[in-house]
This record gives structure tokens, C-alpha cells and sequence, in this order.
């Protein structure tokens, strides 16, 4: 394991308010890593009047015997740029320097540049639930690659015509 002081789980959708198969095996991966680390887990409101994807998140890590006062929470945000803009603030705060990301594998290079581009030095631990052969995960591959390329096209807009608003969302 890459050298971390907290384990960030990326959120992903919820099941009618339970942790999905994607979900759960981030969450095993986190729980798996986080004998001596605190864990963040991220994400908001997936569906309305449900739990948020950290509390859901949050739940199936305590009933694998993660202490509740070791898995902070990051409830506000509802896209992945949000996740780590929100995670770094939560990190000052607590003083975090070094986070390890899971999420799903074919969810981690869109992760990294993202950390990366909020200027948060990371490790990285993928899970392979898809399994990056089926079906799901090649789309979500595909759709992954595309946010990518519009994730840069719009950096290097916004670095061009000097837009400053855009940019301090995204560094």
C-alpha cells in the first residue's frame, strides 16, 4: 500500500438507499486498508429522502467493525470534482496530507487527474468490481475517457481566455 494518513472511498450510486455491488467492494477495499487509517467516504444525495452515499458508506464500514468516530463523512457533493474539492477541505481540517483513493478501476485515472489538478498528493488502490472485461465497465470506460478529454479541453479554455471562476473550481 502507497504511503497514506487517509483512505478516501470515491461514493457511487445507491440501490434504493443500500450500497450497490460497485459500492460495497470500494468499501471493502477500504476496509481491508484501514487497520491504522481513518476513512473518508464521498458523496451526497444520490436519490431524494435517502440516505447520502458517505452515510450508506458509513454504515456498511461500521457493521465490518470500523470504529464510527474513524469514518468521516463528506456528504455535500454530487459529482466526483466535488468529492475532492470537499475532501480536501475535510483533509486540511483534520490535517491529512496523504490520502489513498479507491474507487472502481476503470473510475481511478479520471480520480487521479482530478486529485492531481486540486493539487492533492495521493495514492491510489482500485477495485475490480465490474471486472474491467464485462460489458459496464468497458461503457464506463468509454464514458470516462470522454470526461477526461472534456475535463482538459475545458482547462486549457478557461487557462486561455483567463477565466478565472472556472478555474479556481477546478485547481
Amino acid at each position: 500500500m502507497p504511503r497514506a494518513d487517509v483512505i478516501l472511498v470515491m461514493g457511487a450510486r445507491l440501490d434504493r438507499g443500500k450500497a450497490t455491488r460497485e459500492f460495497r467492494a470500494r468499501l471493502d477495499e477500504a476496509a481491508r486498508l484501514a487497520a491504522p487509517l481513518p476513512v473518508i467516504v464521498l458523496g451526497g444525495m444520490a436519490t431524494r429522502g435517502g440516505p447520502t452515499e458517505a452515510a450508506a458508506g458509513q454504515v456498511w464500514l461500521v457493521r465490518r467493525g470500523l470504529d464510527e468516530d474513524r469514518v468521516l463523512l463528506e456528504e455535500t457533493s454530487r459529482n466526483t470534482l466535488e468529492n475532492l474539492v470537499h475532501a480536501r477541505e475535510l483533509m486540511r481540517h483534520h490535517d491529512f496530507r496523504r490520502p489513498l483513493l479507491v474507487t472502481s478501476r476503470y473510475h481511478l485515472a479520471r480520480s487521479s487527474i482530478l486529485a492531481n489538478g486540486l493539487g492533492i498528493s495521493h495514492g491510489l488502490s482500485p477495485t475490480d468490481y465490474p471486472a474491467m472485461h464485462h460489458p459496464a465497465a468497458l461503457t464506463r470506460s468509454l464514458i470516462e475517457a470522454l470526461i477526461i478529454n472534456w475535463y482538459y479541453v475545458g482547462r486549457a479554455l478557461a487557462r486561455m481566455t483567463g477565466h478565472r471562476g472556472l478555474l479556481a473550481r477546478i485547481s
